[in-house]
């Protein structure tokens, strides 16, 4: 069950938007009666928001993945050496780790140029990071 309940987490994160069952059927392959059920207990856990039109992935996720010791001493000693190379540059700053061969984003330092759309926890390849 619980593979089942991360295969749906990561539709919803993918899309960045709220998610019809039809939708996430047509993502997961997964029965609409199996998806309402996995669908609502997440909601009822606070892993997914329920929208007017469908899913989106809930706050409760966040917290639970900011909570990870080895994460938090990581983000707070990246800090003042993000702060500085922003300030230096203008630019923005990140902290990636390796998750599964790709740079996961943990940390972002914005500065005054113009930047990106907010990556905190999404994937990038090493190439790009």
């Amino acid at each position: 069950m619980a593979d089942r309940m991360f295969v749906v987490l990561e539709s919803c994160a993918a899309t960045g938007r709220t998610l019809t069952l039809a939708e996430l059927a047509g993502q997961t392959g997964f029965p609409k009666s199996t998806l309402h059920r996995i669908c609502w207990k997440l909601v009822e856990l606070g892993a997914l928001e329920s929208r007017d039109h469908g899913f989106a992935i809930g706050t409760k996720l966040f917290a639970l993945g900011s909570m990870s010791p080895q994460l938090r001493r990581m983000r707070a000693m990246s800090m003042p050496y993000l702060h500085d190379l922003v300030v230096r540059t203008g630019w923005m700053g990140n902290l990636a780790v390796l998750s599964d061969g790709r740079a996961l984003i943990a940390e972002e330092v914005y500065g005054t140029a113009p930047s990106l759309p907010k990556v905190i926890g999404s994937t990038v390849p090493l190439h790009a990071s």
